[in-house]
């Protein structure tokens, strides 16, 4: 995250990349996990991908 609103996600030119040109709506799933399933805890990030870029300066 390079601010509160902003992911910089990378992939390549994959089935991922793909899909979100056609559909810039996306869902991360990030779980830690626990002693046992009740333990485990996680959050859903919900995102729209606003650009995307097949070369040039890295932002990170």
């Amino acid at each position: 995250m390079i601010d509160e609103k902003t992911v910089v996600v990378a992939t390549g030119k994959n089935r991922t990349f793909t899909n979100l040109q056609e559909n810039p709506y996306a869902m991360f799933l990030i779980m830690e996990p626990g002693a046992d399933i009740m333990s485990w805890k996680g959050v859903r990030v919900y995102m729209k991908m606003k650009e995307s870029a097949t070369s040039g300066r890295c932002l990170i």
